[in-house]
């Protein structure tokens, strides 16, 4: 019997390839060299990030506006599994078996962690969701199981009672990049966002601490970031 495998991709970046369009791009990568799937994308853009000639359904863009028309497209293309890297809006009827990621609980665990980049009707968004567990708990509820990324996130989770649905832990997994090389001395390198919550402003505050050490942060930074 064949199986309709989906996974939701609306999250890869068609610029910058950031840690969360990473994570998605691998873990759509990895089983489609197993297995047949489709995936969901919002802009063609996205193809980039993924194997050859994948097969794929145009959607719109992740909004909780849109998920009830994403549900009954998917539900017309016969979904029996479908899968998204962030938490999918479990809004409308489907028919279908849906699996979710929750990468962290930075949300109830930390105030603002934002970037000084990041527009304030986002960071008012993320407020207004995080005023109260119940939506997040509504959307992990409405999955049928539930990935995470490590032992300290699922006992995270568990710890917020975000949900009651099994919880599995998928490790990050290493990719296939061009390797850099720094000479002229011992280099340490930060990979990663400059969300607040990370401190990346106190690693470098920090960094003259160990002056026969250079700090290289290879991270996509606004300019009032770098300055």
């Amino acid at each position: 019997i064949s199986m309709k495998l989906v996974v939701d991709c609306r999250i890869l970046s068609v610029n910058h390839h950031y840690g969360l369009s990473r994570y998605g791009a691998s873990i759509t990568s990895a089983p489609a060299a197993l297995t047949p799937l489709t995936v969901v994308i919002n802009d063609k853009r996205q193809l980039k990030h993924l194997p050859v000639d994948i097969p794929y359904l145009m959607a719109p863009a992740p909004g909780f506006h849109t998920q009830r028309k994403v549900i009954r497209m998917l539900n017309d293309f016969g979904a029996d599994i479908v899968y998204s890297p962030t938490p999918f809006f479990t809004v409308g009827r489907a028919n279908f078996r849906i699996i979710t990621s929750l990468h962290d609980t930075n949300g109830f665990d930390t105030h603002r962690p934002f970037s000084a980049d990041v527009p304030r009707h986002q960071r008012f968004l993320w407020d207004a969701f995080h005023a109260t567990k119940r939506p997040q708990r509504a959307i992990l509820n409405g999955a049928d199981h539930v990935i995470t990324v490590s032992e300290q996130a699922k006992q995270s989770i568990l710890a917020h009672k975000l949900n009651t649905k099994p919880i599995t832990v998928i490790y990050n997994a290493p990719f296939t990049a061009k390797s850099i090389s720094y000479h002229g001395g011992n280099t340490l390198v930060y990979i990663g966002s400059f969300f607040a919550y990370k401190q990346v402003e106190l690693l470098v505050s920090a960094f003259p601490l160990l002056p026969d050490y250079r700090l290289v942060c290879v991270s996509k930074a606004a300019p009032a970031i770098q300055q």
